[in-house]
């Protein structure tokens, strides 16, 4: 008797956490929160405030997003903790997934490092379709993209220590701001024609993947070495000196222990 008892106590503080979490939700005094500028460090950080507040939304609401320095305005309708309708962000979004949502919502506050919530209607109308996007769905998409801007940095320290060691090197997307090449032009007519040849095999790739980076290492002289790096973003090609082998094994392995 006494161990059902037991039993019975513990299925009840099971569901008791469920619902403690629901009236937190409620009785959480967010009025604070509206109408104030909010200062953020990046984009997806941006991102996920807005992914939190349609996870903090049970009942149905019209918000009003604000980026400060852009001046712009996005209308989320939300319901349920599930976004059910986004205004101010371009093309219709029928047959948008949750990743493409948030890229549609970084498009819209590009520049932006503040945002104010407020709150337009509650009980609002909600459209009359089947389509919506869970916050966990949106949340996972944020996740994923911030894996991969992680993995873009990574990317790109890769190809700047490979220019920093170069004698002559060429870049087919550089940063912006960035210098195409640099180094004599013997070099760089070599580098174009192994440029050229890989540039067919990476323009068929259409995602990036850290996977879908490689690597190449050619003996070009006694002293020299080009080294090519593959990658869907775009090609890099260097001229090095053959004593900077082994510095750049280094380089690769590092790049694949980060993003494997």
């Amino acid at each position: 008797m006494m161990a059902a008892r037991k039993g019975h106590k513990a299925g009840v503080s099971q569901v008791d956490d469920g619902f403690a979490d629901a009236i937190r939700l409620f009785a959480h005094d967010r009025d604070g929160y509206y109408g104030t500028w909010h200062a953020f460090e990046s984009t997806q950080d941006l991102l996920a405030a807005i992914v939190a507040e349609i996870g903090e939304t049970v009942l149905a609401r019209r918000i009003a997003v604000f980026g400060k320095e852009q001046n712009v305005r996005v209308l989320l309708t939300a319901s349920n903790r599930h976004l059910v309708d986004v205004e101010g962000v371009g093309p219709q979004l029928d047959d948008a997934n949750s990743a493409a949502v948030m890229e549609l919502l970084s498009q819209a506050f590009a520049g932006c490092a503040a945002l104010k919530f407020e709150i337009v209607e509650r009980s609002p109308e909600l459209p009359e379709t089947g389509r919506s996007w869970s916050h966990a769905s949106l949340l996972k998409a944020v996740h994923e993209e911030r894996e991969l801007d992680g993995q873009r940095q990574i990317l790109e320290t890769l190809r700047d220590k490979l220019k920093a060691i170069a004698l002559s090197w060429r870049d087919v997307a550089p940063v912006a701001g960035q210098s195409l090449s640099g180094g004599n032009p013997e070099d760089l007519g070599l580098i174009d024609r192994c440029l050229s040849r890989a540039s067919e095999n990476t323009s068929q790739q259409k995602l990036w993947k850290p996977a879908n980076a490689t690597l190449n290492m050619l003996s070009v002289a006694d002293d020299r070495v080009l080294v090519l790096l593959e990658a869907p973003e775009g090609n890099l090609g260097v001229v090095c000196r053959a004593s900077h082998r082994v510095a750049i094994f280094e380089l690769w392995r590092a790049f694949v222990a980060a993003t494997s």
